[in-house]
């Protein structure tokens, strides 16, 4: 390992032994880090010049924006200016969770972009990002020069395509915490937006992000509208495919795992059920992936790619793929097919159907424009660590009229008492009653362990 690796594992070693809750540098870090990674890009530069790319990007038909982005090469000596600037460990403290992102940094997959915007007063900078073809996790700082930064967070976030849509994703987001213990303001805030490409989107050249702020709960100043170029390179040479096409039964339940795609950023695998399975499977409980030397590679997230099939992702990348890669599991989520309707009765405030007698209405609360239902969940296994949406987003009532859920939260946990707390919003409307939700997932279980080598 050369030197470049050894401080990067250094960093990431101390970052995941320490807590996230570190007091976040001032600008200071800011202007070195950029000086840093300016000093290393022009003495790597080749000689002709940087393409600036003048694009238009419609925001709707009856508006367009100019875009203008800058697309910076990712250079070779990256690593070594990372882990050489002062104070990177709070930096690196934002990708140390990620086994996936902490293999790209490590390997100068990380491009940097430097584009910036101010409202307000207050600036969002998009330092850099990290993308291959399922994903791209955009690293941003927020500052605030009246010390207000340690208040702030990202206010609904999208991606505008240079046609004018929307690119279609899932978006979550962190931060490193600023220190609020710390005295004296909190000038600067660093985090990163977590893009999962959906319904077959793919990694565009080039997009803007579009974003407000938010001090608490409430939004603070404009739209952000900062472009963002992408560097051209071939994501697909890095991916790497193993075909497993291997049959589990869970009682009576077959799932086909049918392949594994190792990314840059993460490992995706393929799971498809069979169509006469007479349960309907919301996702797995306790699914891994075992490296070399019995090494877990953790499970993220799961998408669903239709009523049939789900892709689930763990960490990991194509940068160090284990020689040994073995899946293991035994349990699933899962209810009866013909036990999918959760049928509410306001009026009453009641239950009248559900999967099973695990679910009641505890409380309706008239919130103004909106109606929030609490629910209690209970009988929930000690093992089981999922928080509860419980329903999807649409609804009807009993004339047939659909509606859509507002805001939800699920709070409580598992252990001896095995319960939680379910709660949404429903729009303030004359209801017919009783109404319909879809259950879209439920503590059910079933399953048998098994063991699958994919390599």
């Amino acid at each position: 390992m050369n030197r470049d690796d050894d401080s990067i594992d250094r960093l990431l070693e101390q970052a995941g032994d320490e807590s996230r809750d570190t007091v976040m540098p001032e600008e200071r870090l800011d202007e070195a880090l950029r000086a840093g990674i300016r000093r290393a890009s022009e003495e790597r530069r080749s000689p002709r010049k940087r393409r600036v790319a003048a694009k238009r990007i419609g925001a709707g038909a009856a508006a367009a924006l100019l875009f203008l982005a800058v697309s910076i090469r990712v250079f070779p000596g990256f690593a070594l200016a990372l882990s050489q600037l002062p104070g990177m460990e709070a930096i690196v403290r934002l990708i140390a969770y990620d086994r996936g992102l902490a293999e790209a940094v490590r390997n100068d997959y990380y491009q940097p972009i430097g584009a910036s915007q101010t409202l307000g007063g207050v600036t969002l900078t998009v330092d850099g990002v990290i993308a291959d073809e399922s994903r791209l996790v955009l690293f941003y700082t927020i500052t605030d020069p009246e010390g207000g930064a340690a208040y702030m967070d990202v206010d609904r976030p999208k991606f505008r395509l240079q046609d004018g849509s929307e690119l279609q994703a899932m978006y979550s987001w962190g931060f490193v915490n600023p220190g609020l213990e710390s005295e004296g303001p909190i000038r600067t805030r660093s985090g990163h937006i977590d893009v999962q490409f959906a319904g077959g989107a793919a990694l565009p050249d080039a997009f803007a992000l579009e974003m407000g702020l938010r001090r608490g709960v409430t939004p603070f100043g404009g739209t952000y509208e900062i472009p963002v170029a992408l560097e051209a390179r071939d994501p697909a040479g890095l991916r790497t495919e193993y075909a497993i096409d291997r049959t589990v039964d869970l009682e009576g339940q077959r799932v086909t795992f049918k392949r594994a795609i190792v990314y840059p950023t993460r490992i995706a695998v393929e799971a498809e059920f069979d169509e006469a399975n007479s349960k309907q499977i919301f996702s797995f409980m306790d699914l891994k992936l075992i490296g070399d030397d019995g090494e877990e590679y953790t499970e993220q997230s799961s998408t669903h790619v239709d009523e049939r099939t789900r892709i689930i992702y763990f960490e990991g990348s194509s940068f160090a793929i284990p020689d040994s890669l073995t899946l293991t599991g035994s349990r699933v989520r899962a209810i009866d097919k013909d036990r999918l309707d959760l049928v509410v009765d306001l009026e009453r405030g009641s239950v009248l159907e559900a999967p099973d007698d695990r679910i009641a209405l505890e409380q309706v609360t008239d919130q103004g424009e909106w109606l929030e239902l609490r629910f209690l969940l209970h009988g929930i296994d000690e093992d089981d660590k999922m928080l509860y949406s419980v329903v999807e987003g649409a609804f009807a009532d009993g004339s047939g009229r659909t509606f859509e859920t507002g805001g939800g939260r699920t709070f409580g946990g598992t252990g001896e008492n095995g319960q939680q707390f379910v709660s949404f919003q429903i729009p303030d409307e004359a209801y017919a009653q009783p109404l319909t939700f879809r259950i879209f997932n439920y503590p059910g279980y079933v399953g048998e362990p098994f063991e699958i080598r994919i390599r």
